[in-house]
Order: structure tokens, then C-alpha cells, then sequence
């Protein structure tokens, strides 16, 4: 057992504690009440515990699914954004070749100028032949 499924045995075992003590001592109040008035009266409130909860519990499952339906569209959408974020770099690595392939060949046109006229003068090599 994992961390995670411990908490969760660990919290749902509280629970099941909390419900089971408050069952039992609701019982021990309506077995101790002196008269029919005090013991309707504690089901009453026992009933409107009861409906408390099952609202409660509704809204816990309505806003547990709307969480998950929620991760679903996320998870759904990632593949997209990654798809977009691949594509965008592959844009800028090749604006960043192209830029840097006329750069080199910028910077070979104006090294060949000099080098020619170093080489050769009045149109004629140096070296003669």
C-alpha cells in the first residue's frame, strides 16, 4: 500500500468512525430522554442531520465531477499545446538557420574582396607563373 491509498483508508476509516459515534450517540440521547416530547424532538433533528448530510454529500459528488470532467478537458487539450509549442520552435529554428546561413554568406561575399585584392594586382596574380 502506497502512500496515497493509506490516506485515503486512514480519512475514509475517520469518517466511518465519525458517523458510527454520532449513531451512537444519538441512540444514547433519545434512549435518555425523560418524555415523548424530547424524543420526537431528537428525531427531528437526527432526520434533519440526515438531510444535511445527503446534501452534503451531493454537492461534494457534483463538484468532484465537475474536477474531473475539468482534468479531462485539460489533459484532453494537451496534446494540442504541445503539438503548438513543437511547431513553433521548429518556425523559429528555421528562421534562426535561414538567418544565420545569409549572415555566413554575407560575411564570405565581403571576406572574398579583400582576399581577391590582396592576391591579385591590376587584375593579374602576384605570383607569376
Amino acid at each position: 500500500m502506497d502512500k496515497e491509498e493509506g490516506q485515503v483508508h486512514h480519512s475514509s476509516g475517520f469518517l466511518i468512525g465519525l458517523l458510527v459515534g454520532g449513531l451512537l450517540g444519538a441512540v444514547a440521547a433519545y434512549f435518555a430522554a425523560a418524555d415523548k416530547e424530547d424524543k420526537e424532538r431528537l428525531i427531528a433533528k437526527g432526520k434533519e442531520l440526515l438531510g444535511s448530510i445527503k446534501d452534503f454529500g451531493e454537492e461534494v459528488k457534483e463538484k468532484g465531477e465537475r474536477v474531473v470532467e475539468e482534468v479531462k478537458e485539460k489533459v484532453e487539450d494537451f496534446p494540442e499545446a504541445a503539438q503548438d509549442a513543437v511547431e513553433s520552435v521548429q518556425v523559429a529554428a528555421k528562421e534562426a538557420i535561414a538567418k544565420i546561413t545569409q549572415v555566413a554568406d554575407q560575411t564570405e561575399n565581403k571576406a572574398r574582396y579583400p582576399a581577391k585584392k590582396f592576391f591579385l594586382s591590376r587584375g593579374k596574380p602576384l605570383v607569376k607563373k
